[in-house]
């Protein structure tokens, strides 16, 4: 890894921060530049290698570009790769207007109490115990189970009230919920 001497300091700033990963390591590129290990116009190892290297997973080393680019810090071609921008290292690069709504990836506050973790080990252990793993790995039913829409409705009905399980679609993630209901309207 000795050509990209700068991602052990990555490493280090990601060790010792209490900041979200993906923060920490915009921050720690921005560092890079304003230091000189990286300048103007420099190449940025391929994502996978960053995430290899640090020990995290590629969507972080993605959300982190992501956030690296709203700064200005970076610009990636596809087929070419990802560059320190020009300019990159002056103060007028940097955001410092209102925050934009990222919608990129669906990442809730995770919940410490109770914490999340016991409850997922719980509900799963339990969701394993009532069906095998194979119907749980399988394609889904479209919309969902009746079922799980009647689970649907029961969970959301402290929400907004009660729905008839008609009025209830299971999704396969928020994006692809989002992305379906955005491309039901029509632009006027």
């Amino acid at each position: 890894m000795s050509a990209y001497p700068y991602l052990a300091h990555w490493k280090e700033e990601i060790s010792q921060s209490p900041n979200a990963i993906y923060l920490t390591l915009a921050d720690a590129l921005a560092l890079s530049i304003r230091r000189g290990d990286l300048r103007e116009g420099d190449k940025l190892p391929p994502q996978r290698t960053i995430a290899d290297y640090l020990g995290t997973n590629l969507t972080t080393v993605t959300r982190a570009f992501t956030e690296a680019r709203r700064r200005g810090l970076i610009v990636a071609t596809v087929g070419r790769g990802t560059f320190v921008r020009v300019g990159a290292g002056e103060s007028h690069w940097r955001h410092t207007g209102p925050a934009v709504v990222d919608l990129t990836m669906n990442l809730p506050p995770i919940p410490q109490d109770p914490p999340l973790q016991r409850i997922i080990q719980s509900d799963i252990s339990a969701i394993l115990k009532q069906q095998d793993l194979n119907s749980l790995m399988s394609y889904r039913v479209t919309g969902g189970t009746i079922e799980e829409r009647q689970l649907g409705a029961k969970w959301i009905a402290p929400v907004i009230g009660q729905r008839r399980i008609e009025e209830v679609l299971v999704s396969p993630g928020a994006q692809s919920a989002l992305a379906a209901i955005v491309s039901t309207h029509r632009r006027l």
